[in-house]
């Protein structure tokens, strides 16, 4: 098919339009905020948390969309900014000292989250834990003040689970328990009242068992997920894994300043 001159130098307008828009990345992952070395300290300081994915200069691939849904989930968190920084190794070098500054590794995606607005001071996101939008969220909340719900979960009931463990003891479950209770039982909906007590007997079991059964119960978890089992004991299935995250105490992350 031929076109005259003019249509020719249009379709070839809008075709370097859809590439640029493709390549510079500002679509590759929505509700993140592009940094570079001149926006990164200025930016970061203005909010009370920042996480960061020092990743290629134009990412993509399954460790990227999940932390693209991870923005997009957390869009409406007001203190919380998700910001990517794209290094380049050829031509400009763009970020390159940002990533030096930062001490990211060699290997990409790195993800390190700056829980008070300090540039000196961040977390690293462990370089053995999957990338998945989930565990960005507790990444999060497990290490700042601001609190991210997961699907299944009770914000109450998590303090409440995250206070006991971290306070292990008789005494400590018993002030748990009382605590859970009353908000039980000022509860009218049942359903609410049901994840209440999945809160309520995951602590028992922790207390007749230890601290340990966290981990054997999350395995045991996984293991049924892994079986044909209705869309609906998926969910309920999914929902316990992120229930038992608020019982979590082993520090997975890796704590860095400069």
């Amino acid at each position: 098919m031929i076109f005259s001159g003019e249509k020719t130098v249009y379709l070839l307008t809008i075709l370097v339009v859809a590439l640029s828009s493709k390549c510079n990345g500002s679509n590759t992952c929505k509700g993140c905020t592009d940094l570079d070395e001149l926006t990164f300290e200025k930016l970061l300081k203005r909010f009370q948390v920042t996480i960061v994915k020092f990743d290629i200069a134009y990412p993509y691939g399954d460790q990227h969309e999940a932390y693209s849904r991870f923005a997009e989930d957390v869009y409406h968190v007001d203190d919380l900014l998700v910001a990517a920084v794209g290094i380049k190794d050829y031509g400009d070098m763009d970020n390159k000292n940002l990533s030096r500054r930062f001490n990211v590794p060699e290997k990409l995606p790195s993800i390190k989250l700056f829980p008070n607005g300090d540039v000196t001071k961040w977390l690293d996101y462990s370089e053995d834990a999957e990338i998945k939008t989930e565990e960005l969220k507790q990444f999060v909340r497990r290490h700042s003040s601001i609190y991210i719900g997961l699907s299944g979960c009770i914000r109450e009931f998590d303090e409440i689970a995250s206070e006991f463990v971290n306070h292990y003891s008789t005494k400590a479950y018993d002030l748990a328990v009382e605590k859970a209770n009353k908000l039980i039982d000022g509860y009218d909906d049942e359903k609410l009242k049901t994840t209440g007590k999945i809160y309520t007997i995951l602590m028992k079991r922790v207390v007749e068992v230890g601290l340990h059964y966290v981990e054997e119960e999350r395995l045991r978890t996984v293991e049924m997920l892994g079986k044909k089992i209705s869309a609906a004991k998926k969910q309920e299935m999914l929902d316990r894994l992120n229930i038992l995250k608020a019982f979590e105490t082993a520090d997975k992350w890796v704590k860095t300043e400069l």
